[in-house]
């Protein structure tokens, strides 16, 4: 063989290497796994390294999971293909799944991606299934490392992705996109080319396609080594205030659910910011409505004095300081 296939044996090689030392850690023997299949070529890869890995495939059941979005003319055809080569390389138990994609304000891409998992966590329920694998390689890591940056401006938004997040594993982090497309040329698979990658009008594809060739050009080649690394300094820093903020948690909200105000005060802004986080979680409020400003007002009713509230919260709901503890309130009660 020449040059080019022993390049993509030797990229073969080091998918199946990264999966099977994946699952000598993290698997569960007996286990079934749902797989995450677009039939483009990251997935694929992720695929063919499973079925030719026999050690895995002797302990384990893989359910390869093809969801079509239905938002290219050819979607059909496409999810087909990916079935029928999934079930060529000895994955005879993959499905074939159609959704329909709604937009509840999040975006195209927010509303397919919600929709996939939607997807994928219904066919792991089905069949009792360990974990959802995905196929997500290290320019996935720092395309989303930029934007999260652009999204928000906390250690937590530029953490990343990580290799297990509950129900998602991501075996391929450590390897990048080239050594996954240059494993299919090793097994003869040809991989499906995805519009929307190129499409100019998704987020995403804009920074895979004009901001990381720009950055490296300006920055040199290596921007995704170093954003990773940023990812993974930020998400260690991350757990460990996260961690702090939980120790004091535990004596500074009590039975009632209040917050005693003074542990706001004598603790830094990096911890106590997280500890209102905390306290709302716990009472039930939702997340999502809470941004650094919110955070902000909330910390500055706790530790100044002349501050009593009420400070009123999207969803009807306000805080309030009585002797020196904070409490959560409907406006209505």
């Amino acid at each position: 063989m020449g040059r080019r296939g022993d390049t993509a044996g030797l990229s073969a090689h080091r998918v199946r290497q990264a999966v099977c030392d994946f699952w000598n850690v993290q698997g569960n023997r007996g286990a079934t796994y749902v797989l995450a299949v677009s039939g483009g070529a990251d997935s694929l890869a992720l695929a063919a390294a499973i079925a030719h890995s026999p050690e895995l495939m002797g302990a384990y059941t893989f359910v390869p999971v093809i969801v079509d979005h239905q938002l290219q003319a050819d979607s059909a055809h496409v999810a087909q293909t990916a079935l029928e080569q999934c079930r060529q390389l000895g994955l005879v138990e993959a499905i074939h799944i159609t959704v329909d994609v709604e937009d509840r304000g999040e975006g195209p891409e927010g509303s397919a991606r919600r929709a996939r998992y939607e997807a994928l966590r219904t066919v792991a329920r089905q069949h009792g299934a360990h974990a959802i694998v995905t196929a997500h390689h290290r320019q996935d890591q720092a395309e989303t490392v930029l934007m999260r940056l652009g999204r928000g401006s906390s250690l937590s938004s530029i953490r990343a992705m990580a290799a297990i997040a509950e129900d998602i594993w991501r075996p391929l982090l450590s390897l990048d996109r080239d050594t996954l497309t240059q494993s299919l040329l090793h097994y003869e698979i040809t991989a499906w080319e995805d519009p929307h990658n190129s499409d100019a009008r998704f987020l995403r594809s804009r920074i895979r396609t004009e901001l990381m060739p720009e950055l490296e050009a300006v920055l040199g080649p290596a921007v995704v080594d170093n954003l990773i690394k940023l990812s993974e300094t930020a998400a260690r820093d991350d757990d460990a205030l996260n961690e702090l903020a939980e120790a004091l948690a535990s004596t500074a909200i009590d039975e009632a659910g209040t917050l005693d105000a003074t542990a706001l005060k004598q603790t830094s802004g990096a911890i106590s910011s997280r500890l209102v986080v905390l306290w709302l979680d716990r009472q039930g409020y939702n997340r999502s409505n809470l941004t650094t400003h919110l955070i902000d007002q909330i910390t500055n009713l706790a530790i100044h004095n002349h501050q009593r509230g009420p400070l009123s919260l999207p969803a009807d709901v306000r805080i309030e300081k009585v002797s020196g503890r904070l409490r959560l309130l409907t406006n209505g009660g």
